[in-house]
């Protein structure tokens, strides 16, 4: 969406405004999106009592998965899942 919305919100500041305008416009558009970063919550810390005892019940065959195994079932996910992978295809770089 913001690949359209942007450029044509640009359009119309610079046709309308001038450029100075538009380049406060686009600080103020960082300003509004550093604000919703700020106000991330992020779950609270456990103690190391509380990891311990959620590890502790974990099964074994859990606890025995690799990186590599746990990524390719990720990958299977993703392409298994269409709409996934169409997004993960059309993502920019």
């Amino acid at each position: 969406m913001g690949f359209f919305a942007g450029p044509a919100l640009a359009g119309f500041l610079l046709a309308f405004a001038n450029v100075p305008t538009a380049f406060a416009f686009d600080a103020l558009t960082f300003v509004w999106s550093a604000l919703f970063v700020v106000t991330i919550r992020y779950p609270a810390k456990e103690s190391p009592n509380v990891a311990a005892s959620a590890s502790a019940s974990i099964p074994e065959d859990v606890k025995a998965e690799s990186f590599l195994e746990r990524a390719a079932q990720g990958f299977r996910v993703v392409f298994q899942n269409r709409d996934v992978l169409t997004l993960g295809l059309r993502h920019p770089r």
